[in-house]
């Protein structure tokens, strides 16, 4: 405790936010979703401004059409599939998820990571 009688706390984290394609890509009849995913987005990055200088990193994953049990793939996926040729996998999402919480990542904050397969380049 300092004289003044304020406490410092060394605090150091990781924060990961799940995002998603549509929140950068935008997409037709799905504004709520969009707006939502593009919110989330900009709140990692106000996030990760203000608590970069106590050492906790803010960073988002997000992940376009994930290979998941479903009835369908939809049409506009089947005629035109991400570069790699197919969805992301779970695994995969997860893998950069725990990247960006994990030592490797201590210097990457406000950061976006994609796992999109090469749908949506930058």
């Amino acid at each position: 405790m300092s004289e003044a009688g304020t406490r410092v706390a060394l605090v150091t984290g990781a924060t990961r936010n799940i995002a998603g394609f549509a929140g950068q890509a935008g997409a037709a009849r799905r504004a709520h979703a969009v707006a939502a995913k593009a919110g989330l987005i900009g709140l990692t990055k106000a996030l990760a401004h203000e608590f970069a200088s106590p050492g906790v990193t803010v960073n988002a994953v997000s992940p376009g059409f994930v290979d998941t049990v479903r009835d369908h793939v939809p049409a506009h996926l089947r005629r035109n599939p991400p570069p790699v040729g197919r969805p992301a996998r779970m695994k995969e999402v997860a893998a950069a998820g725990r990247y960006l919480v994990g030592d490797g990542a201590a210097s990457v904050t406000g950061h976006t990571l994609d796992v999109n397969g090469g749908a949506r380049m930058v």
